[in-house]
């Protein structure tokens, strides 16, 4: 089955992406630089051991995290990633 409409693409991920501390980043281009699923960014805001620090705007719809704190959350291990399973 051939489909006429392109709407489905393929996005490549960023190999590259240079933060710059005063800066603002999206959800998006935070889970390009840790290098982990979009899901994982929200697991990292609400760890309760080591919480990613986010700024939220317009009633939690937008979401922006400072080129330093993800910096210094990249630097310190990264909580360990994988399924969690049921023990």
């Amino acid at each position: 089955m051939q489909y006429e409409d392109k709407t489905f693409r393929k996005v490549e991920r960023k190999k590259n992406i240079t933060i710059i501390p005063e800066y603002l980043y999206s959800v998006k281009e935070a889970m390009y630089f840790l290098g982990v699923h979009r899901v994982t960014i929200y697991r990292y805001m609400n760890n309760p051991d080591n919480p990613l620090e986010a700024i939220r705007f317009n009633h939690d719809r937008m979401i922006l995290f400072r080129g330093s704190v993800l910096l210094a959350y990249k630097a310190c291990s990264l909580p360990k990633r994988g399924r969690r399973r049921k023990q």
